[in-house]
């Protein structure tokens, strides 16, 4: 407050050794839906991700950093990762090490991990080797995959099965634990 002129700062402390509060009533924690509501499994708000897991992937081709053309559907009968990522993303950054590692570990076997990535094909290829990487990554410069399979975040995971069937997508980084977990 002012007084005079001057301010005057006012402190006030209180020391409580018990507080009781009485219980909030129980009609405080009901809820009644109305009429002809229904439940559903995921609300799908405009804007709003709603997980791929049940559904089946949708084709589509790219070329790889390197200008290989790469269709998903060529991967059919493997268990396929995608990982949505960019240069420029830290968390991306942080689990490229732990997703290049499993891309070297089960490169040949039935396990595929691809990175998907909107930037242009030299800042990739840039990236990829002065940090050593072999991931094969995608170009997805137009964001078509990007916007087929509703990513919205970085990064984002995809799992896809050996039927080709969306087995799980995360938003955000994963562990190593989380990582060895998905392939298997």
């Amino acid at each position: 407050s002012v007084q005079g002129g001057r301010t005057i700062l006012t402190e006030l402390q209180t020391d409580l050794k018990q507080v009781e509060l009485g219980a909030p009533s129980a009609d405080l924690f009901t809820f009644a839906p109305p009429t002809g509501a229904r439940e559903v499994q995921a609300l799908g708000i405009p804007g709003e991700r709603v997980s791929l897991a049940g559904k089946t992937a949708q084709d589509f081709s790219l070329k790889d950093a390197q200008g290989a053309k790469v269709s998903l559907s060529d991967f059919r009968g493997k268990v396929v990762l995608l990982d949505f990522w960019a240069t420029w993303c830290p968390p991306c950054r942080e689990e490229l090490p732990r997703l290049d590692a499993l891309h070297r570990k089960l490169k040949g076997k039935d396990f595929v991990v691809f990175g998907v990535n909107d930037e242009d094909s030299a800042t990739i290829r840039a990236f990829l080797k002065k940090n050593a990487y072999e991931l094969p990554t995608l170009v997805d410069s137009n964001e078509a995959v990007h916007k087929m399979y509703g990513i919205r975040a970085l990064p984002t995971l995809v799992i896809i099965n050996r039927q080709g069937v969306v087995v799980a997508d995360y938003v955000g980084e994963r562990t190593e634990e989380e990582l060895g977990a998905a392939a298997g």
